[in-house]
């Protein structure tokens, strides 16, 4: 019997000292910035003081809010 599941493809997670660089500011204010914003943390480790990720959806979802248009 073959199988027929296709492999998804890895969505891509940044780690808050990525966010940080990203919006060069502290790691702390990135962290604020998430919790403001109801960023899902994702733990690798499985407790909330090991490995965290963030999703690249919701860094690029907040940066989108922070932008203003000007029309």
């Amino acid at each position: 019997m073959k199988n027929n599941l296709k492999a998804q493809p890895l969505e891509a997670l940044y780690s808050l000292n990525d966010i940080a660089d990203r919006w060069r500011c502290g790691r702390s204010t990135a962290r604020r910035i998430l919790q403001r914003h109801s960023a899902v943390a994702i733990y690798l480790s499985g407790v909330e003081r090991g490995i965290v990720r963030f999703r690249q959806a919701d860094v690029e979802s907040i940066e989108k809010k922070a932008c203003i248009s000007k029309a």
